[in-house]
Parts: structure tokens; sequence; C-alpha cells
């Protein structure tokens, strides 16, 4: 599953508003949510991200942030180019 399934499948379970791209794309709170509810989190084909991905790049830091501070089994892998 990819980062992106991953919040649209977090959003429709919750019934969160909005598409993923809008304003209301998952935060900190959302990922502390996530890091309670499951035990072990994999994560495929998270993209490179630039510095003009400044937002996404942040987003996934708080992710990762959230799932260490739970101590959850994670693993995260990227996309080859």
């Amino acid at each position: 599953m990819t980062f992106a399934q991953l919040c649209e499948e977090v959003r429709r379970a919750e019934a969160l508003p909005g598409p993923l791209g809008s304003p209301q794309a998952l935060g900190p709170a959302d990922y502390i949510s996530l890091a309670s509810t499951f035990s072990t989190f994999f994560i495929n084909a998270v993209p490179t991200l630039f510095l003009r991905n400044k937002n996404e790049a942040r987003r996934l830091i708080n992710l990762i942030d959230a799932l260490c501070g739970s101590r959850l089994v994670s693993n995260l892998s990227t996309v080859r180019l």
C-alpha cells in the first residue's frame, strides 16, 4: 500500500472530509491516531522528496515520528528510479 492509499483508507474509515490533496490532508494528530490503532505499518512506494516537496516531506517526517514514538514495527520502502 502506498502512502497516498493509506491516507485515503484512513480518511474513508474515519469519514474525514475532503480528498488527500486538499488543505485538510492528514497531520500529526491523525498519525498519532493511526499509530494507536495499528501495531505494524508497511508503506510502499515512498517517493523521493526534493526541496520543492517540503510540505510532503514534513508530513512524512511527522508520520515516522508518530510511529517511532508509539514503538510500532514499521517498514517503509522507496520508489526505484
